[in-house]
């Protein structure tokens, strides 16, 4: 089984939503006996109780950044960090869902050794292995990283979005007071599993 690193960049108030998916997809790699294991930029109390049940690190002191620079990290110095934290725990896998990370900071992290997952809604460039889209944008969803992905990366749709989408749109106002957390977590749940067999190649 596999050791993955995931590297979600959160604090502030922002970001929780990105933790969160992958808290959920870390979570059905550990059901089938994958080991997961989180980086992130600095310490927030606010997110400690949703890490609780993994193995953790903080890249940087909290001297180290300003609140700002949370927003604007340097790709450079960022990849170093991360790539010496992963040879530490011998990952073999990097899932990487940050806004603030992107195709520079994934070549430098990228390595024979290493693959990386993107996790991404914003149709940009990406130098990855794998790519996990979400977001449903209708039939020619698939075409939308057609020339940004030139390595021809394992992709994943959001195609069951539609279902989601579709239902939760249905339930009345009674209805989706009580049940939204639960299909909510019943859709992260299969977003999760259908990511998995990525690991298992």
């Amino acid at each position: 089984m596999a050791n993955i690193a995931f590297r979600v960049n959160t604090g502030q108030g922002q970001g929780v939503g990105h933790l969160v998916r992958c808290i959920s997809l870390a979570e059905a790699l550990t059901q089938v006996g994958h080991q997961c294991y989180f980086l992130l930029s600095v310490y927030e109390p606010s997110i400690v109780p949703f890490l609780k049940d993994f193995t953790h690190q903080y890249l940087y002191q909290g001297t180290e950044l300003k609140d700002t620079e949370l927003n604007k990290l340097d790709a450079v110095e960022d990849a170093k960090r991360t790539t010496e934290a992963i040879s530490q725990i011998d990952a073999t896998w990097l899932v990487v869902d940050d806004y603030n990370l992107d195709k520079q900071w994934e070549q430098l992290v990228r390595s024979p050794d290493v693959r990386l997952l993107v996790i991404d809604d914003l149709c940009r460039e990406h130098h990855c292995d794998a790519l996990l889209d979400v977001r449903w944008r209708g039939p020619d969803t698939k075409d939308y990283y057609q020339n940004l992905v030139p390595l021809k990366p394992m992709c994943c749709w959001g195609h069951s979005m539609r279902y989601w989408a579709a239902l939760i749109a249905k339930l009345s106002p009674q209805a989706l007071t009580a049940d939204l957390p639960f299909l909510l977590a019943l859709a992260a749940a299969e977003i999760a599993i259908r990511a998995q067999g990525l690991f298992q190649r």
